[in-house]
């Protein structure tokens, strides 16, 4: 993964870029290498942003209209793939600095790509700023200590940056973190009692992404859990059966 492709990705301003492009250009940057050029296929882009197959084809085609990346059709350095199969090959234009085909350029000592666009005998400078390989303040507005309590009670530990990736597009939706720290624990018990073997429990990025896999296992409320586990909390002694569901049918 290219640090720089990724850190790029996150800085674009979002008056340049979509919802939908910078999920697509964030997955594409998550297999770039030092030179910012990627290929992972449609099928897999779409299963890691969340979004159809035809919607990242669209996302592609305006992000190559935008000047932002450059595609080579059937041009993934796979020989063990026929020609004709192979997936497009990516260079991500903007993440390396030269966006519609022009150089780095420094201006009054500030680190910056120019992008110039011919408008007739003249032509317009933009300055951009460069993005930094630290992480992205965007990124640091999300805290960590949530998903990695939701990590912890998750029963099967699997393709943890694609459910990192995922659990940012549930924080931005406004999903609240506690629900799903909750509900990974209730889907851990929800495994052990059926005894589910590794293989068939659900992949972490499936439990978070845009199905709502998670509202499947809501938390137990107190008086659930007494009845399910048979120990009820000393709160909760003097309450009757039917406080628990439990009187006559």
């Amino acid at each position: 993964m290219s640090t720089q492709a990724v850190a790029a990705t996150l800085a674009l301003d979002s008056a340049t870029v979509t919802v939908q492009e910078r999920l697509y250009l964030l997955v594409v940057a998550s297999y770039a290498d030092h030179e910012c050029i990627a290929w992972p296929g449609n099928e897999r882009v779409a299963g890691e942003s969340s979004l159809s197959v035809r919607g990242v084809q669209r996302a592609s085609a305006s992000c190559e209209e935008k000047g932002l990346i450059r595609k080579l059709v059937n041009g993934a350095p796979d020989e063990r793939i026929p020609h004709d199969k192979r997936p497009n090959r990516v260079e991500l234009l903007y993440a390396r600095g030269d966006a519609h085909g022009t150089p780095r350029g420094d201006t009054g000592g500030t680190r910056g790509v120019t992008l110039v666009t011919p408008r007739g005998d003249t032509s317009v400078t933009q300055t951009v700023s460069e993005p930094s390989i630290e992480p992205s303040t965007r990124e640091g507005e999300i805290p960590t200590e949530p998903f990695d309590a939701f990590w912890k009670h998750y029963p099967r530990k699997i393709a943890k940056q694609a459910a990192r990736r995922a659990w940012v597009a549930r924080m931005r939706a406004g999903v609240d973190p506690m629900l799903l720290v909750r509900s990974s624990e209730r889907y851990a018990q929800v495994c052990e009692l059926r005894e589910t073997h590794e293989r068939f429990m659900l992949h972490p990025a499936t439990f978070l992404g845009p199905n709502e896999r998670w509202l499947d296992y809501p938390p137990l409320t107190a008086a659930q859990r007494a009845e399910e586990t048979g120990i009820y909390p000393s709160h909760l002694t003097n309450a009757s059966a039917d406080d628990f569901g439990m009187g006559d049918c």
